[in-house]
This record gives C-alpha cells, structure tokens and sequence, in this order.
C-alpha cells in the first residue's frame, strides 16, 4: 500500500518526481511578471522584473513598476492619489526553494517619477522625482521546474519632495527561471 500511495504522487506532483539536490542545474535567470490591488488606499499595481540567482536562495531583481492610488474625498478631506513609476533593484530571499510552497522576504530601493491626480480641489499638474524604499514578503508556488506562481506584499515608502507617503501593493503574477 505504500508503495502505491508513494507511486500515486510520485505521479500527480511532477515537481516531486524531478526534484533536484544539485545546485549546479539550477536556473540562474528570472522574469517575473505580477498585478493586483493596493491593500490600504483604493488602486493597483503592476510589476515587471528581470532576476539573477548566484545561490537558489537569493535573487537579485530589477523591477519597473507602476503603483496607482485612486482619488478620494469626504466632506471632511481630500486625499489626491496619483501614479509613481519605479525602476529598483531589490534581494530577495527565499530559505526554502525546493519545497512545493515557498516563501520568501525581499528589501530594496527604487528612483523614478510621481504624477499626482489632477481632480476635485487639485488642479495643478505635478510631476516630482520620487525615491522608494520598501519590505515584503510572498509566496512562490512552483508549477513546474521553470514556470511558478507568486504572491507578494510589500509596503513602500515613498518619498517625493521631501514628502513621505506609504503604498503597500499586494501583487500575484508569474515567474519564469531559465
């Protein structure tokens, strides 16, 4: 009966099956794509990053991403939004890389530009230069040796003429290693 139970996922999870314990055909390279919501402001994200692996458990990343908060007012406030663009260069570490569910932290920093929304009480077009820090965390679920599903959250600190504001993207995409 073991046996057979054994054979049954050894048929079922291909990861399993072709698991390797040598490092040395490890996929290096990665591209990763990823969208979703912003947790605590209305709007989305979008993310498209390029990596590099010198151990399984790092990866180098340069990402381009774009986080949009909508614009919002109450009798009382009104909070303008608008879209940050961001080239940044992150780690991320990942303990855990053979496993099925994987989870990882990642910490970098990022430069580009901040548009804010142009509506309601805000009339005037702003372009600034925005710096970003950020930290998170995820999940990577392999579908395959080369082709996994993330799952990522990250708070980041924006900073745009001396002016600090928060974006915390939650963001699920792909990610191919070759």
């Amino acid at each position: 009966m073991r046996i057979f139970v054994a054979a049954l996922l050894l048929s079922i999870v291909p990861g399993i099956a072709t698991a390797q314990t040598s490092t040395e055909n490890d996929p290096k390279f990665s591209v990763q794509l990823t969208a979703g919501p912003t947790m605590i402001d209305g709007g989305h994200s979008v993310a498209a990053g390029f990596g590099f692996s010198p151990i399984p458990q790092l990866t180098l990343v340069a990402t381009a991403q774009r986080d949009h908060l909508d614009f919002r007012q109450t009798p009382l406030s009104a909070f303008r939004g608008g879209t940050v663009t961001t080239v940044s260069g992150e780690a991320r570490y990942e303990p855990l890389p053979r496993l099925r569910v994987s989870p990882f932290v990642t910490a970098g920093m990022g430069w580009g530009q901040s548009e804010p929304n142009v509506e309601g009480p805000f009339t005037n077009p702003i372009t600034s230069t925005a710096r970003t820090v950020f930290a998170g965390g995820g999940l990577r679920i392999p579908i395959n040796p080369q082709l996994s599903v993330i799952a990522e959250a990250r708070l980041m600190l924006v900073d745009e003429n001396n002016d600090v504001s928060g974006i915390a993207p939650l963001r699920v995409g792909l990610a191919w290693r070759f």
